[in-house]
């Protein structure tokens, strides 16, 4: 009777842990040392789109937030003296086509005296040098003419290479002078920029992997991988400014804060795989294996989710559990 009573215990006993899939076995784990800091997105360049001519803003084709792409017409800086101008040159222009044309006949009329005999060779140069007067003056009105028409042309204000408009600095009507800025335009090439205290630089490098999340994010559910790009060389305000590169890093607005988690050491930590973890009532359990065997839920302290060095997700394990333990993860 002893024996069958002791047999059935041994039964009842190993039903719990019939009912795990699998189980893990909770070491420690080198993990890196995580520094929560706050980054700004920021354009890798910012230009500006100035004005090349004097003049009055008669058209503005863009506001704060619109996209824009290189070469594109944003506004229209106009100077009522330049139609004038060209009209002038375009008067003049013609009379140097009638003096050309008649300096071309008196040319010829001179060659035909000089081939009779009836003028001197002196003549006939004066005509040929008449000619080429006019044609050097001819030259240079289309010069002067063109000029004048690339100023009309400088009129349009174009957008110096794509991207989003982040302010605009006139408004139509204004004057403005030649190279006064009227929008400034970020690239469409973001990166977050940090500032890290500079007792962690030299735990920066290049190439280096951090961790993004959103402004509000603290759980790490959304959390992506994101790599040092650049840093720089110069301290501001005893903080060292690192730029972070993201991949499909999304629509943000410039200046938009995003928060990075970023290593500044090497640490142990009680690190287990996420799935062995069940939430109730607010509380995080594990499935923990008893001296005798069974497995019980436990209540445990969670803390940051960090990956395992082959990529697995984790979290680590504040208290509840300790180095050597047994947990399994049971089937839903």
């Amino acid at each position: 009777m002893f024996r069958t009573l002791a047999f059935l215990a041994a039964i009842l006993a190993s039903i719990p842990a019939l009912a795990g899939e699998r189980t893990h076995a909770v070491r420690l784990v080198d993990i890196d040392d995580l520094k929560a800091v706050f980054a700004k997105v920021e354009s890798v360049d910012v230009a500006q789109a100035r004005a090349r001519i004097p003049g009055t803003i008669t058209e503005l084709s863009i506001d704060e937030g619109d996209k824009v792409e290189a070469g594109q017409a944003i506004a229209v800086v106009s100077d009522s003296k330049l139609p004038i101008r060209l009209r002038a040159l375009d008067a003049s222009l013609r009379a140097l086509e009638a003096q050309l044309e008649q300096a071309t006949r008196g040319k010829e009329r001179a060659l035909q005296l000089r081939e009779k005999g009836t003028v001197p060779q002196m003549r006939l140069d004066d005509a040929i040098t008449a000619l080429d007067v006019i044609r050097g003056q001819l030259d240079a009105a289309r010069a002067e003419r063109a000029a004048a028409a690339q100023q009309v042309a400088e009129g349009n204000v174009l957008a110096p290479r794509s991207g989003r408009v982040t302010s605009v600095s006139a408004v139509v009507g204004a004057v403005v002078m030649p190279g006064e800025v009227i929008a400034t335009i970020a690239a469409d090439d973001f990166v977050l920029r940090i500032a890290l205290p500079e007792r962690h630089a030299a735990s920066l490098a290049i190439g280096s992997s951090v961790l993004v999340g959103g402004e509000d994010d603290a759980s790490g559910d959304q959390r992506r991988l994101g790599h040092v790009r650049q840093i720089y060389p110069a301290m501001e305000n005893g903080q060292v400014i690192a730029d972070v590169t993201l991949d499909d890093i999304g629509d943000f607005f410039v200046g938009q804060r995003a928060r990075i988690w970023i290593s500044v050491g090497h640490r142990q930590a009680l690190l287990i795989p996420s799935a062995f973890l069940t939430t109730r009532f607010g509380l995080d359990y594990v499935s923990l294996r008893a001296a005798d065997g069974s497995f019980r839920d436990t209540v445990v302290q969670v803390g940051q989710h960090l990956p395992f060095p082959d990529g697995t997700e984790g979290t680590e394990i504040l208290s509840g559990l300790v180095s050597g333990d047994i947990i399994g993860e049971k089937s839903p």
